[in-house]
């Protein structure tokens, strides 16, 4: 096997996207470095990671990928059955949410899965680094009830072009049949955005 027998030694490398850009040479010398010695490497990132060839996956079976998503309702509930939560609602806490475990951890230490700790994260990790024009794309799609088809989306901010792949990658804009939407848990953070901007958000998508 490639990089020897076990016993192997696993590294664990968290955030991977903020650093994936500038760091093709270092992660694809670490995928080297696993073929040849008794190390293996675990990346977590929020995107794609492009330093390795698709081959190293499919074919040489040198990468793995686990595409993760949130927990699924029924998880979200059996999860809260284990926390003795009984009264809160599951079908609730999954919406508002996405199943982000995360949010469940917020939920079980302050008895609601919005605290402003979630909300913090929302902002700090998600929502800040974003451009402007992805931010406010976001948060027009949000103050909607149901998904909008790209062009109509487009239309109504002056947008040229096809939807940020970054977004896409990033899981925060979801393509479905009936059109463009958003994460769930982003989406319950953007409508406590109320106002002018909230009016003007509701006007361009009538």
């Amino acid at each position: 096997a490639p990089g020897g027998p076990p016993p192997y030694w696993l590294i664990v490398l968290d955030d991977v996207h903020h650093i994936a850009s500038e760091s093709k040479n270092l992660l694809g010398a670490l995928l080297q470095i696993s073929q040849k010695t008794p190390l293996r490497f675990v990346l977590i990132s929020r995107t794609s990671l492009d330093f390795y060839d698709r081959r190293d996956v499919h074919t040489r079976d040198i990468v793995e990928e686990l595409p993760l998503s949130g927990l699924s309702l029924d998880e979200t509930s059996q999860w809260l059955d284990e926390l003795d939560l009984h009264d809160i609602d599951a079908n609730d806490v999954h919406e508002r949410t996405g199943g982000h475990p995360l949010a469940i951890e917020m939920l079980e230490l302050y008895g609601k899965p919005t605290h402003e700790d979630w909300l913090r994260f929302l902002d700090e990790e998600i929502l800040a680094p974003l451009p402007d024009d992805e931010r406010e794309l976001l948060a027009t799609l949000a103050v909607s009830d149901k998904p909008i088809p790209w062009k109509a989306l487009a239309n109504s901010l002056d947008w040229d072009g096809t939807p940020p792949q970054r977004l896409i990658d990033y899981g925060l804009l979801i393509e479905l049949e009936q059109g463009m939407w958003l994460h769930e848990a982003l989406r319950e953070r953007l409508v406590r955005e109320v106002g002018s901007a909230e009016t003007q958000r509701r006007q361009r998508i009538k």
